[in-house]
């Protein structure tokens, strides 16, 4: 997740022998926004994350969404093809807005 450009932010890999700088993670607040929020797991599609504690996955601390609910979702309706509805409803996809620091 990307503090100005939210969950749809993908990242990339250059591979480079040129000496580069690392730079530090920051806490942009994240964890304890979506510890409150959790709209993608209320609105999202039905029973794709969890409204619970987050789980420990391939090393990381996540809500790890069930991808077999978001396929049976897209499959079982003829109207989504693609559906990203976790996506649309997130707050921190609605760039610049009050939304960001206050999750309701």
């Amino acid at each position: 997740m990307n503090p100005y450009l939210g969950p749809r932010f993908k990242t990339a890999a250059i591979t480079t022998s040129l000496p580069m700088a690392v730079d530090k993670s920051i806490d942009f607040g994240l964890q304890d926004f979506c510890n409150k929020c959790k709209k993608c797991a209320r609105e999202g599609t039905p029973g794709a994350i969890s409204l619970g504690d987050k789980v420990m996955f391939n090393g990381y601390e996540m809500w790890k969404p069930d991808v077999e609910s978001c396929t049976r979702y897209r499959v079982t309706n003829p109207a989504v093809s693609r559906c990203g509805r976790c996506l649309k409803v997130c707050a921190f996809n609605k760039q610049g807005l009050f939304e960001h620091r206050i999750p309701l």
